[in-house]
């Protein structure tokens, strides 16, 4: 399955009609919604990450893996 493009910044505030695109967030359906909010986030994700230093990207990581391994413990029935 071939990976859609993620729009730039340009992009997504021209087609949320707030420099000129013609369509209109209330215009579109649930669906075109949805996939926005996704690029929007996608976007943001990269920007955050440019912003971080690498020491506190790696506390974040460090964190969600603890998180992942702590949730994973209680969902395996017999360990303790």
């Amino acid at each position: 399955m071939a990976r859609k493009k993620v729009m730039t910044v340009a992009e997504l505030v021209s087609k949320a009609g707030k420099v000129g695109g013609k369509r209109r967030m209330a215009s579109m359906t649930a669906e075109e919604r949805s996939e926005f909010a996704r690029q929007g986030g996608l976007v943001g994700g990269a920007a955050r990450a440019k912003k971080l230093s690498a020491k506190r990207r790696s506390e974040i990581a460090r964190q969600a893996v603890l998180a992942r391994w702590a949730k994973n413990k209680k969902e395996t029935p017999g360990t303790e």
